[in-house]
């Protein structure tokens, strides 16, 4: 059992709409490698050991966001169809950042610079006015730390943007935080890793 060529267009293109939704490059780390191999071939490595229940459930999931669109569904159904999909497809991040509220941009659009602070060189971005310093990176997945640093930064309302390229993502903060914020080492320190584990789980 495997997805068929139409299957894996039907994932492509609804893969490609929610991308868009998010404003995040097709080329971002996160999802350019589900544009350019078999789809196949990531669920294998993904579930080795319960490839034919996943691609199963990856099947029901597809028919039921194009029945979900025949039906013309309220948008909040298919946004939740289209998460459990991109869960079950491992991409976990994704789903993340559709329920937070943060600037996504390429990372090429953003104007770079050093600055110097604190007794050493930062890397800086200027984007839309705002100028912000390099927070932490991770690609394509982040670990349960940086999931950690990022729901105490959104939770805190500290302003963050994220950049991707095809190769990371990078998280920014305003240098008009709090100095507390800015070295991260009180703030990313107030969410217990019990609260990303739960969150990890949302739609799993």
């Amino acid at each position: 059992m495997q997805l068929s060529v139409y299957e894996q267009y039907c994932i492509r293109k609804l893969l490609r709409c929610y991308l868009s939704r998010l404003n995040y490059p097709t080329f971002g780390v996160a999802a350019c490698n589900y544009f350019q191999s078999d789809l196949n071939q990531i669920m294998k490595q993904l579930y080795p050991n319960d490839f034919r229940n996943k691609i199963q459930d990856l099947r029901g999931l597809i028919g039921l966001h194009a029945a979900a669109g025949e039906r013309k569904l309220n948008g909040l159904e298919q946004i939740e169809i289209e998460r459990r999909l991109l869960w079950l497809l491992g991409l976990k991040f994704l789903v993340l950042i559709d329920n937070i509220s943060m600037p996504i941009i390429s990372e090429s659009a953003a104007i770079h610079f050093n600055f110097l602070w604190d007794g050493g060189v930062h890397r800086g971005i200027r984007q839309a006015n705002e100028l912000y310093r390099l927070c932490f990176s991770f690609a394509p997945e982040p670990d349960a730390l940086s999931y950690r640093m990022l729901l105490t930064g959104v939770s805190h309302h500290v302003p963050l943007i994220l950049t991707v390229s095809q190769y990371h993502h990078i998280v920014w903060i305003s240098l008009r935080s709090h100095t507390d914020y800015l070295s991260g080492l009180n703030l990313f320190e107030s969410i217990p890793i019990q609260k990303v584990q739960s969150v990890l789980k949302i739609v799993a």
